[in-house]
């Protein structure tokens, strides 16, 4: 795994809900994987929201376009209001992630999630489909963002792989 690299949320203002940003970054480390860096293809590929309160799916993004020479890859929601950012995506969406407890899931076009990040904090019986231990997150309407610990790199656990970073866009 290993290929979401941030996600966040990107407010103007505490009072926008819908100025949500997501930006993947193509995993570039175990040569199993290296076909999925700059210039790689995600059309059909999709991000999912999973609900923490019972694990159902929520919300589906379908992506298009290759992935850039930065190697990221910019999902804004279409009422997004911080100045540029709809202008810099790559696939602009009516897809809104909630703040959590929740999953974001990476999901190549044969249905294989290829990545996962559960995030916020789970109560008992709420349902972390993540890998590992779920990160905490940053506080809602701070607009802060989870970011990969170190670039690339994907041990199979979100509380470790994750940390809270202010968004790079």
């Amino acid at each position: 795994m290993g290929f979401l690299r941030e996600v966040g949320r990107a407010r103007a203002a505490a009072r926008n809900p819908r100025a949500a940003a997501v930006v993947l970054r193509a995993h570039h480390g175990a040569a199993a994987h290296r076909q999925d860096g700059a210039g790689s293809d995600l059309v059909a590929w999709t991000l999912v929201g999973i609900n923490g309160k019972g694990g159902a799916p929520y919300g589906t993004c379908v992506l298009s376009g290759a992935i850039g020479d930065d190697g990221r890859f910019l999902v804004v929601h279409h009422k997004a209001t911080r100045p540029g950012l709809v202008a810099a995506a790559d696939v602009v969406t009516d897809c809104d992630f909630q703040n959590g407890a929740d999953t974001v899931l990476l999901v190549d076009p044969n249905g294989q999630v290829r990545d996962a990040l559960a995030y916020g904090v789970f109560a008992a019986g709420d349902i972390a489909a993540g890998e590992g231990p779920p990160h905490p997150g940053p506080q809602a309407n701070s607009g802060q963002a989870l970011a990969r610990a170190a670039a690339g790199v994907d041990t199979n656990d979100n509380l470790s792989d994750w940390v809270v970073v202010a968004p790079s866009f």
